[in-house]
């Protein structure tokens, strides 16, 4: 079966298997000047970061305490528009221990998924 007669077919799938491979020689050159490129990026972003403060341990601290008396606070507004209208000061005592036992709930559900 000839698609022309001037060209046989066997030629034209040499002609496409040499196309093939120099596509795709391009693509995998054209791949690893790109990736040579990125890593370079990458390493000039790396070295512009700038290294951690010195006080970044106290600084994580104060995030957490700032969440916990966020939480605290939530439970309390919560506790004492619904439950202890009458005593404040029960909202307050009860929302110091609600909010401890948030994320100890969280860490004992977190362990029992992760065992089973």
């Amino acid at each position: 079966m000839f698609l022309h007669p001037l060209i046989n077919p066997k030629g034209i799938e040499s002609i496409i298997h040499y196309n093939n491979f120099s596509v795709s020689t391009a693509a995998a050159a054209t791949t690893t000047n790109s990736s040579l490129l990125n890593s370079t990026q990458i390493q000039s972003y790396a070295q512009k970061i700038p290294a951690p403060s010195s006080n970044l341990f106290q600084e994580i601290l104060n995030y957490v305490a700032d969440g916990y008396n966020w939480l605290v606070s939530l439970i309390q507004n919560v506790l004492q528009s619904t439950l202890l209208k009458q005593d404040p000061e029960l909202a307050n005592t009860y929302a110091n221990i609600i909010a401890w036992l948030v994320p100890l709930t969280a860490i004992y559900i977190a362990n029992f998924y992760r065992s089973s």
